[in-house]
């Protein structure tokens, strides 16, 4: 009987507890879907800027140190620890690894032949076994190296098709190999008789990309000479046996064991754990053996975004939720109102001061957890890996329960209360007129401020030189190359590239100092495409939604706001317009004291919200960690004037849309036929 009864009155006030319905679904929806959205842009930022890198990056490389084994040693029973070095990787990194490979090589030392001197040709050649190779090429011209070696004949080696043609060998070269003149190289390799060597077979990678190439030096390519007398450098592939016997004959040998961690498989909600896991394999790393990882750094950083942009969003979130809340609160008691005459009822026929309390809260237990329950489901659907929030949609359903039976514990019921007896705060056109000034005598000084400033000078960057790369000593890490920035309209790539590398060609050739090697060639990155990848990759796709979603969100949630706030005195107000309508006024000078009399109260919540907008930057910027999407550039708080248009656009809207609001809501209730026909609406 209690529940029917209940459900009778929720059917009789319909419209306001569908109100109270929607803002609880639209506070529990938010709860439940926007980190799934927010986990599934982390996702797929994480993947492009993955994605965007050379997959090398992701490797995690064990190389051991360069050494002679002792005879008798075989060299390639070290693929046995290929299994043992992954198990003993940490398990959150272990369950990311998609591919491995094993590598055993014999360092480059120079190597003589007919073919290479008929073409005047200086090469160091190195050799690596690599299990595998031979399903991930194909033979086009020859045969594989025997994988047994027969004592007496040369070593067999097989090379890339391109390589091959770019050292001017082909099948069936005969070359000598010896040491190195490398002065690091040349003490370790062995010194007397030359061991003999034939390319027996040309191969082509079914696949560049595969990780089995990759390496340094790699298989598939030459590496210049570093300048005059130097000599090219390749890599070639034997098979296991052969290179135990270089082994034995005091050859030095590297062994590599490489683990590709996969992109797809990586949970950004657990990303700070998968660092930690990096760092533990970096601090336990075995004996004799170095740690290569590639990928740590760019989880960093992204990490460090996906921070400052999760603080962002906390911050929006905190000011959408507030205003979510505050609508909730102004709707019950808008609803609680309504019905003050029914409580009053309640009152006087006995009841106790907590009867409506109880009748409210039997009326929104019927329909505030179906919205919640409905808003959450709706949440589910939207893709992306949940985070654990579900505690925050139990309590604000159990709070937005309550805010209906506490409004109606909150409102006195007892008849209108006497202005008299209260102190009457200041007009709202009093109010809107102080803070205009204050915001005018603000204005005033930023502008002020801004006059005075003036442009800097840049001070003398001393005197210096530019040398080639090539000029440079030897050196064991990559040359930064020089960027400049061009300035202007439709320029033309490719234009720029030719104009580049002929200046480099140029400066090369003249000046104090000359390259005897050749140049680097000039890349070109025009700001659209710059634009292009900072937006695809890292977090900026969260950053970007929650400045777009704040904004949106902000500006409708203040609509609504300032429609609750309109309608909260809307009946006072048209019983005041019906009065002055019966006494001839006319329908245009009624908009006219309508937009007189809403100007206040949407000029107040338009200026008070564009001064909160222009404080938080200042407050927030030091804490929320935008360096992160900067590249470690300050991020400063600039004030941008064009704001100001938009605010009195803004408010010219808010202003709009409250009149309308007012004049629907007076032509619905029809409060000048109410007044001449003395009915009660």
């Amino acid at each position: 009987m209690i529940v029917g009864a209940a459900v009778r009155r929720v059917r009789a006030y319909g419209g306001q507890f569908l109100l109270l319905a929607a803002l609880t679904l639209v506070m529990v929806l938010l709860i439940s879907g926007v980190p799934r959205l927010v986990n599934r842009l982390t996702d797929q930022g994480l993947r492009t800027q993955l994605s965007s890198e050379l997959p090398a990056r992701r490797d995690v490389s064990y190389t051991s140190s360069l050494m002679n084994l002792p005879a008798g040693t075989i060299a390639s029973s070290s693929q046995a620890r290929l299994p043992v070095l992954e198990a003993q990787l940490p398990a959150q990194v272990r369950e990311l690894v998609d591919e491995r490979w094993y590598s055993a090589e014999i360092q480059p030392g120079r190597v003589t032949g007919p073919d290479l001197a008929a073409h005047y040709l200086k090469v160091d050649l190195g050799f690596r076994a690599v299990p595998g190779v031979r399903d991930a090429a194909t033979i086009v011209e020859g045969e594989w190296p025997n994988e047994t070696y027969v004592p007496g004949r040369p070593t067999e080696v097989a090379l890339d098709v391109d390589v091959a043609r770019k050292l001017k060998l082909r099948r069936g070269s005969a070359v000598r190999l010896q040491r190195s003149d490398d002065p690091v190289m040349r003490p370790l390799q062995p010194a007397g008789k030359a061991s003999d060597l034939v390319v027996v077979g040309l191969f082509r990678a079914n696949d560049r990309t595969d990780g089995m190439w990759d390496g340094l030096p790699q298989l598939l390519e030459v590496t210049d000479p570093e300048g005059e007398g130097y000599p090219f450098i390749a890599l070639g592939v034997t098979g296991p046996a052969a290179l135990d016997n270089l082994v034995r004959k005091g050859w030095p040998v590297r062994f590599g064991w490489r683990y590709r961690l996969t992109a797809d498989q990586i949970d950004v909600r657990y990303l700070g754990h998968l660092v930690e896991g990096l760092d533990d394999a970096q601090r336990a790393v075995p004996s004799g053996l170095t740690l290569t990882v590639g990928v740590d750094g760019a989880l960093r950083a992204f990490a460090a975004q996906v921070d400052a942009a999760r603080t962002l969003l906390a911050v929006i979130a905190s000011g959408v939720l507030a205003t979510l809340a505050g609508l909730i609160v102004l709707a019950a008691m808008l609803a609680v109102r309504r019905r003050r005459s029914e409580f009053a009822l309640i009152r006087a026929r006995g009841g106790t001061f907590a009867a409506g309390a109880r009748r409210s809260l039997a009326e929104s237990s019927l329909v505030v957890p179906v919205a919640a329950a409905l808003g959450w489901w709706l949440g589910t659907l939207v893709p992306g890996a949940p985070d654990p929030v579900a505690w925050y949609g139990v309590v604000v359903t159990v709070l937005v329960t309550l805010a209906l039976p506490l409004a109606a514990l909150g409102v006195p019921v007892g008849g209108a209360a006497r202005r008299d007896l209260v102190r009457v705060p200041p007009s709202a056109r009093r109010l809107t007129v102080e803070v205009s000034l204050l915001l005018l005598a603000l204005l005033g000084v930023v502008l002020l401020r801004r006059r005075g400033l003036t442009l800097g000078e840049v001070d003398p960057p001393d005197r210096f030189v530019i040398l080639p790369w090539q000029a440079l000593p030897k050196r064991i890490t990559t040359p930064v190359p020089t960027g400049l920035l061009v300035a202007g309209d439709r320029l033309d790539v490719e234009v720029l590239r030719r104009v580049g590398n002929e200046g480099q060609s140029r400066f090369q050739r003249s000046g104090a100092v000359t390259g005897p090697g050749r140049p680097l060639g000039v890349t070109v990155d025009t700001r659209v495409g710059v634009r292009h990848q900072f937006a695809d990759g890292g977090a900026n796709g969260v950053l970007v939604f929650g400045f777009v979603g704040g904004a949106a969100g902000g500006v409708v949630l203040g609509l609504l706001a300032i429609a609750f706030s309109v309608l909260a005195g809307a009946r006072a107000r048209g019983q005041v317009l019906s009065r002055l309508r019966t006494l001839g006024l006319s329908r245009r000078q009624w908009r006219g004291l309508l937009v007189v009399e809403l100007t206040p109260l949407v000029g107040v919540s338009v200026l008070t919200g564009a001064l909160v907008g222009a404080v938080l930057p200042l407050v927030l910027n030091p804490v929320l960690g935008l360096t992160a999407f900067t590249g470690g550039v300050p991020v400063r708080v600039e004030f941008e004037p064009g704001l100001v248009v938009a605010v009195v656009a803004l408010g010219a809207v808010a202003l709009g849309f409250a009149v309308a609001v007012e004049a629907l809501n007076s032509r619905r209730l029809r409060l000048g036929e109410v007044l001449r026909l003395g009915e009660e609406s």
